[in-house]
């Protein structure tokens, strides 16, 4: 039998622009982690993924860019859980399954994952958790279909598709790159105070265990 809800983590890997910092119209930005809006976050997020059934929830942090580029500098081309930041995941699954409300407080779960303890003066984050719940798998599945339908990523199923019709997908990006929604990409921009490049990448981290005979 199916839990409820079934949860997942996903990441939203992002790239900053940094070319105004570049050519000197603004300071790079140092974020206050305790002062961002996670309420308005979340509900940026919620409308993003947009599929019936499922809740999105986000932790009351976020995963910057010094904490990514010293992960990406330790990687030893063979174990994948901290470049993915698997621990930040199955932590902030842990926590949801324990807390209610859609803003989860990860001070405790986190701490002592990140390169800068002081989460009052950090870089701009490079990488935005999500956790999605659903009433079932299938559900999740779905809303993971759909997501990426709306961040033009073509999913394995769309490939085939297309290549038995002869086209190329136009929604496709080969290397599983994907593409902000404009309006998306704006809010992520005003809460951070930073320009980020279109390019996204979706990743699915951390889920529930999977019922029997899924």
């Amino acid at each position: 039998m199916s839990r409820q809800p079934f949860r997942a983590v996903w990441h939203l890997l992002l790239t900053i622009d940094f070319g105004r910092v570049d050519r000197g119209e603004i300071v790079a930005p140092w974020v206050n982690q305790a002062s961002l809006d996670f309420q308005h976050l979340r509900d940026v997020l919620q409308g993003a993924v947009n599929y019936p059934r499922t809740n999105v929830r986000v932790a009351n942090d976020t995963i910057d860019l010094l904490t990514i580029r010293a992960r990406h500098g330790a990687f030893d081309g063979a174990d994948a859980t901290g470049i993915r930041c698997l621990d930040f995941a199955n932590a902030l699954r842990m926590e949801a399954e324990k807390q209610k409300g859609t803003v989860i407080d990860v001070s405790h779960a986190w701490a002592g994952l990140h390169s800068l303890s002081n989460r009052a003066v950090v870089p701009p984050p490079m990488l935005l958790p999500l956790v999605i719940e659903a009433d079932d798998e299938g559900d999740l599945l779905n809303a993971w279909w759909s997501a990426m339908a709306a961040l033009s990523i073509a999913s394995p199923l769309e490939r085939i598709a297309s290549a038995f019709r002869g086209e190329s997908p136009d929604i496709a990006r080969e290397d599983g790159v994907g593409v902000l929604p404009e309006a998306l990409r704006r809010e992520i921009e005003s809460l951070f105070g930073i320009d980020y490049d279109p390019s996204v990448i979706l990743d699915d981290v951390s889920v529930d265990t999977l019922p029997a005979g899924a």
